[in-house]
C-alpha cells in the first residue's frame, strides 16, 4: 500500500479532499495531513475528527508577505515531511505544498480550477498538474507539460457523496418557513481580489435588509466577523463557527457570493447564485452561468436585480465517478515513485 500526504492550505480544501482521504484509506492507503491554520480550515478539520499537523497561518495580504510566508512554511513542511516515508504529495493549488515537495524529494500532485492564478511555481516544482478538462478543451493548458484534464468541476469531487440534511436548517436556529439567503464576502485578502466588489457587497447588505428574508453570513475569518458584528440583528445574523457549507448552499434559497468554490457548489446543488467577484472570470463560472442558476452581478446598480424569493428543491446529484477516477490515478501515481519525471 502507498502512503499519501495531503496539504490543506485554506477552508476550501477541507470540503475537497475529505472524501479523497476516506476513499484512500478505504483502499488500504496510509494519509497524513498537513493544514495551515486560516480561514477556520483546522476548526472543520476537527469537526470531521481528522487529524492533522497545523504548520503555517495567514500570510495577510501584501505581496511581500506572501511571498516571505510561502517560503517560511515550505521550509517548515520540508522539516516535518522527513522521515515520514510518502510516496505522493496531494494539494490543490498549495504553493508551500509544491515547494516543500520538490525540497524532500517527494512527487506531488497539486489541481486548480482558475486559470487566472499565477501557474509559474506550480509548472516549475509540481509533478502533475490536475485541472478541469474545460480549461484543456479551450486551448487554456493543453500543450503544457505536467497538466491532465479531468472532467466536470472540482466540486463535483465531493458533490457525489452529498446527502441533505432535513434538520440543518433546524440545527442553526434557522426557521424553515423564511427565505434564506447566505452571503459571503469578497476574499480582500487573495491577490486576485478588486476592492469594487466591497461595494458591491455593502449595497448587497442594504439590498437583503431591505427585503423580508433571513440572511446568513458566513465570514471568512475572525476579524471580519468582528467587522459585520455592529450590522447582525435577528434577521441578519453572522455565523460564529465552521459548519458543512454543502447542507449551508443547499438549505438557502439564494447564495450570493465574492468567492468562487461556493458559488459553483450552490450552482451544482440547484441554488440561484449571485457572484459578486470582481476580478478575473473563471472560465468555468462563464459556462455555469449558461447551464444553471448561475448570475454575475457587476456594479452596485445590477444589485437590485438579485431576486430574493423562495427555491424549489430538487434532487442533488449522486454521481461519485470523479471522486474514484482521482484516486485510481493518485494511486497509479504513488506507484511510480522513482520513476523519472
Amino acid at each position: 500500500m502507498s502512503a499519501f500526504w495531503i496539504d490543506i492550505d485554506n477552508l476550501p480544501h477541507v470540503t475537497i479532499f475529505e472524501p479523497v482521504i476516506h476513499e484512500l484509506r478505504r483502499r488500504g492507503h496510509r494519509v497524513e495531513l498537513s493544514a495551515r491554520d486560516v480561514a477556520y480550515s483546522v476548526e472543520r478539520l476537527e469537526d470531521l475528527g481528522l487529524s492533522c499537523a497545523v504548520i503555517g497561518r495567514a500570510f495577510g495580504k501584501a505581496g511581500w508577505r506572501k511571498v516571505a510566508g510561502t517560503l517560511a512554511r515550505a521550509l517548515r513542511l520540508r522539516l516535518w515531511l522527513r522521515g515520514r516515508g510518502f510516496d505522493l504529495g496531494l494539494s490543490h493549488g498549495s504553493r508551500s505544498a509544491v515547494l516543500a515537495s520538490a525540497l524532500a524529494g517527494l512527487p506531488c500532485v497539486t489541481m486548480y480550477d482558475y486559470e487566472h492564478v499565477s501557474t509559474g511555481l506550480q509548472e516549475r516544482f509540481a509533478n502533475h498538474i490536475l485541472v478541469p478538462g474545460l480549461l484543456m478543451e479551450r486551448g487554456i493548458f493543453s500543450g503544457r507539460p505536467r497538466y491532465e484534464g479531468y472532467p466536470g468541476y472540482k466540486e463535483e469531487i465531493y458533490l457525489g457523496g452529498f446527502r441533505p440534511d432535513p434538520a440543518f436548517r433546524g440545527s442553526l436556529g434557522l426557521p424553515e418557513e423564511r427565505v434564506l439567503a447566505v452571503l459571503r464576502p469578497p476574499a480582500r485578502q487573495a491577490h486576485y481580489h478588486n476592492p469594487r466588489a466591497e461595494g458591491i457587497f455593502r449595497a448587497v447588505i442594504q439590498h437583503l435588509k431591505a427585503s423580508s428574508c433571513l440572511t446568513l453570513v458566513a465570514p471568512r475569518n475572525p476579524e471580519e466577523r468582528e467587522e459585520l458584528a455592529p450590522l447582525a440583528d435577528e434577521d441578519f445574523r453572522l455565523l460564529d463557527r465552521p459548519v458543512d457549507g454543502l447542507q449551508l448552499v443547499y438549505a438557502a434559497d439564494l447564495v450570493i457570493s465574492g468567492g468562487g468554490t461556493m458559488n459553483r457548489e450552490a450552482a451544482l446543488l440547484g441554488t440561484p447564485v449571485w457572484s459578486i467577484f470582481q476580478g478575473r472570470r473563471a472560465l468555468l463560472d462563464e459556462e455555469l452561468a449558461v447551464t444553471r442558476p448561475f448570475h454575475f452581478v457587476e456594479s452596485v446598480e445590477a444589485v437590485q436585480q438579485i431576486r430574493v424569493e423562495a427555491r424549489e428543491r430538487g434532487a442533488p446529484p449522486l454521481d461519485g465517478s470523479l471522486l474514484h477516477a482521482l484516486c485510481d490515478r493518485f494511486e497509479q501515481l504513488a506507484l511510480r515513485r522513482g520513476e523519472p519525471v
